[in-house]
């Protein structure tokens, strides 16, 4: 049973591999991905958008796609409204295991 819990809670590389580059191909040559990695837990992308927009646009749909996933990225603006470089790390969101503080009942 605890290997079936492990194994759901991991992030599932062949639908993130597909939903990376799914997202990439909705986006009509926008968005060129250069490289993908995985690790345990979750995914690093670097790629090219030909604008600020396409590269919001690209987070956005990975995102509404992957619940399970953060993004963190980070892109490089090479003009004021031209083609940028990115890198975006994804990894599965953490429950937060802190005790909650006891808070005294009235």
């Amino acid at each position: 049973m605890s290997r079936l819990l492990q194994h759901g809670a991991q992030l599932d590389n062949q639908y993130c591999l597909v939903t990376l580059l799914d997202g990439a191909m909705s986006t009509r040559g926008t968005i060129t991905l250069r490289h993908i990695e995985f690790s345990e837990g979750g995914f690093t992308v670097d790629g090219d958008a030909t604008n600020d927009e396409a590269y919001h646009s690209y987070v956005q749909y990975v995102q509404a796609h992957m619940k399970q996933v953060i993004c963190d990225g980070k892109q490089q603006v090479e003009k004021a409204d031209g083609p940028c470089s990115f890198h975006l790390d994804g990894h599965t969101k953490q429950h937060d295991t802190k005790p909650k503080e006891d808070i005294p009942s009235v």
